[in-house]
């Protein structure tokens, strides 16, 4: 029993060394596999700080990027801005070549009528001066031909011995008042020896008024060839007329005669005229006439412009406008087209604006609407005021635009209203915004009307087309 208990526990002890040595081994095989544990773990933690940082720096490139992209975008948005700056400045500065383009034409036309209206008054007055220069030398013929028969009888009463002592005293040669050289000496004999004082006090009229024509003449002619006016000037030999004196009050027919008398180069007497104005503010006929000579002064002069709008002459016109504004049309046609000319002048415009100027000449166009110039040169007016915005939306506000309309289908065989009509009305509907206004004003049928008319310049259908491109 006792060899079997060994034997047994022998076996028990193999056993257990048995199962020892598997432990050891499975121990063995634990720790190895926590040493590749623990080696994969360390791996993944530096895989994982790598990760990290990677991402830490994808972060950073990402920061940047988006930080790339806003100052794009916002030098994109700058550049867009300015862009648009730009277009807006390209637009304004198209905008103030059309406006330009049409108060040039404006002018250009304006020029063009007056020239003809001043060709057809000197043309006139040529006519007029030849007719009396021939009614003279008829006179002189005949005078003439009764001298020389008086000549030949007191010839042949002398060679009779009929001629008595006191006609041969009277027979003496009569010497030539103007000299050899002068061409009014160029005359028969008998003429200056006839003896009869009434002839000799005639040829001696004749002979100083053709001789002042000359002068007068010859100082238009060197007036007219100066390229600058010159400045009132004292003295006996001042090159131009001395300034008018209206310190005291002038009659209204002197007032008249003397603006009568005023001519482009006259600049110095822009006083005396508004003066006149003031003075006689209660008198048409004067009014007018100082229109007249202001509206000369101002056909191209830009300083005479500049002048009498800054001496109140603008304020004057309209004040004018206002008080006649029922009166004679033709009178009141002055005082338009001297305003016509002034606001080519900016200030003039912004004097014009501050006075009412629109709704008077307005009011002038509802007043007198058959009056043809009147209603040129008032579309002619309200196209130089059109170049300020806030006059734009006041002609359209009120009406004035129907009015323009208006006068270009009363007067649509006239061919300066539909030329004027059109250019104020396309300098309104140039703007986008203000085209459904004009339209509804009848911009378009007055463009119509003008792009069909016959009139052989073809000003009127070229601005016709304009208004009517436009307004499409």
């Amino acid at each position: 029993r006792l060899e079997q208990a060994l034997a047994a526990e022998k076996e028990l002890t193999a056993s257990l060394q048995q199962r020892l040595a598997a432990a050891e081994a499975l121990a063995a095989s634990l720790q190895e596999q926590a040493r590749v544990t623990a080696d994969r773990l360390a791996d993944a933690e530096r895989s994982r700080a790598a990760d990290s940082e990677a991402a830490e720096h994808l972060a950073a490139e990402v920061s940047k990027r988006e930080a790339a992209e806003q100052a794009l975008a916002k030098e994109r948005m700058d550049a867009e801005d300015q862009r648009q700056d730009l277009q807006d400045k390209l637009d304004e500065a198209e905008q103030k070549w059309e406006e330009a383009e049409a108060r040039a034409e404006a002018l250009a036309a304006r020029i063009a009528a007056l020239e003809k209206q001043d060709l057809q008054h000197k043309l006139q007055e040529a006519e007029q001066k030849r007719g009396e220069a021939e009614a003279r030398a008829q006179a002189l013929g005949e005078r003439v031909t009764t001298l020389e028969k008086e000549a030949v009888e007191q010839a042949e009463r002398k060679q009779n011995g009929l001629a008595d002592s006191d006609q041969g005293a009277h027979l003496h040669p009569t010497s030539p008042p103007f000299g050899e050289n002068s061409e009014e000496f160029d005359l028969p004999d008998f003429v200056w020896s006839c003896g009869n004082s009434e002839v000799m006090a005639f040829v001696h009229k004749l002979v100083e008024e053709n001789e002042q024509l000359k002068k007068h003449q010859r100082s238009q002619t060197v007036a007219k060839s100066l390229p600058f006016t010159f400045p009132p000037a004292q003295g006996p030999d001042a090159p131009t007329v001395p300034t008018f004196d209206v310190s005291d009050r002038v009659s209204a027919e002197n007032a008249i005669a003397f603006a009568a008398t005023v001519s482009e180069h006259d600049g110095h007497q822009i006083k005396p005229l508004l003066t006149l104005f003031e003075q006689h503010s209660e008198t048409l006929s004067v009014c007018s006439q100082v229109c007249t000579a202001l509206e000369t002064l101002t056909f191209t002069d830009q300083g005479n412009r500049k002048a009498i709008a800054d001496a109140g002459g603008v304020e004057s016109i309209l004040d004018m406008l206002k008080r006649f504004k029922d009166c004679d049309a033709e009178q009141l046609r002055t005082g338009v087209d001297a305003l016509w000319n002034l606001t080519f002048n900016d200030e003039a415009v912004d004097r014009a604006t501050e006075a009412g100027g629109i709704e008077l000449v307005a009011e002038v166009m509802r007043q007198h609407p058959d009056m043809a110039d009147l209603q040129s040169g008032a579309c002619a007016v309200l196209l130089n005021l059109a170049v300020r915005e806030p006059n734009r939306l006041r002609i359209l506000q009120d009406g004035t635009a129907r009015l323009i309309s208006a006068a270009m289908q009363r007067h649509s065989g006239v061919e300066e209203v539909l030329e004027q009509g059109c250019q104020a009305l396309y300098m309104l509907a140039y703007h986008p915004d203000l085209r459904p206004h004009v339209l509804a004003s009848n911009g378009a049928a007055a463009a119509k009307l003008a792009m069909e008319s016959k009139h052989v310049s073809g000003r009127a259908q070229k601005w016709g087309k304009y208004l009517h491109e436009v307004l499409e």
